[in-house]
């Protein structure tokens, strides 16, 4: 592991103040009752296309089941959670198949709130000090956080001179001064906190962000439970999208390729 993200929520500070989340522990079943009153809206990225849409709604998933030690199949079968989820997600206003675009969009648009990594909410918070706009507060569930880790390993292809420079990169990135860098773009580098000789400045406590509390991370379940989680949520959960079909008459289209189409 080269660093973890927090997968979490982003809200403007003004309405954190409204909803009453500044410094006080706030749970998803807080964030769940914000959103049933009408109170909350939120973006986020879509979670059978992206890695953080996938990895927030598993937090989800986990925490409103009641965060059993690992997420069992039977549990997915709960109607009181399907209609938990149901309520979640009926606060989401915009959807976004990539985590660039969702960085983007909150950006040019008007929106209250979103979920994506701990690196790109202190990214947008830059953008929007900068403009002189109203930063977002970081809201870090107490009953579990979606963490998403990034390995970097060598998978063996027989090339010795690959290895190498593998063991190169990974060495550097593990080092004092890879791990400095790193944590310079907002990535930790440990669970609950940072390299103690790194520039801490990025993770701005005006913005909610506390490195020495302990994050409590949710535990992912099996393969099996995921891809049901996964069809749950394109089958039952997930707004409607609009479709558009762009079909390629082109020349070099022309036989094969159209009747293939």
């Amino acid at each position: 592991s080269t660093s973890i993200n927090p997968v979490v929520f982003g809200i403007k500070k003004s309405k954190a103040q409204e909803l009453g989340y500044i410094g006080k522990d706030v749970y998803t079943k807080d964030i769940l009752s914000a959103i049933k009153s009408n109170k909350l809206k939120f973006s986020m990225s879509s979670a059978t296309q992206t890695n953080t849409g996938a990895t927030a709604y598993l937090g989800f998933v986990s925490t409103l089941a009641g965060n059993p030690e690992i997420l069992k199949e039977e549990d997915l079968k709960s109607d009181k959670l399907k209609n938990n989820l149901k309520e979640l997600f009926s606060g989401v206003t915009r959807s976004s198949g990539s985590d660039e675009f969702l960085e983007e969009m909150f950006l040019k648009g008007d929106y209250e709130a979103v979920v994506t990594y701990e690196t790109s909410l202190i990214n947008i918070n830059k953008k929007l000090e900068a403009q002189r706009k109203e930063p977002l507060y970081i809201l870090y569930a107490k009953d579990g956080v979606s963490i998403s880790d990034s390995p970097f390993a060598y998978i063996d292809n027989s090339d010795d001179s690959k290895l190498e420079q593998s063991t190169k990169l990974q060495s550097y990135i593990l080092s004092n001064e890879g791990q400095q860098e790193l944590v310079k773009t907002g990535r930790r580098v440990w669970y609950g906190g940072t390299n103690e000789n790194a520039d801490r400045s990025v993770f701005n406590p005006n913005w909610g962000i506390d490195t020495t509390k302990y994050i409590s991370p949710i535990k992912y379940p099996n393969q099996t439970v995921i891809k049901e989680a996964l069809l749950l949520y394109q089958t039952k959960l997930r707004k409607p999208v609009h479709v558009v079909f762009c079909l390629d008459y082109s020349g070099s289209m022309y036989g094969d390729g159209i009747r293939d189409l």
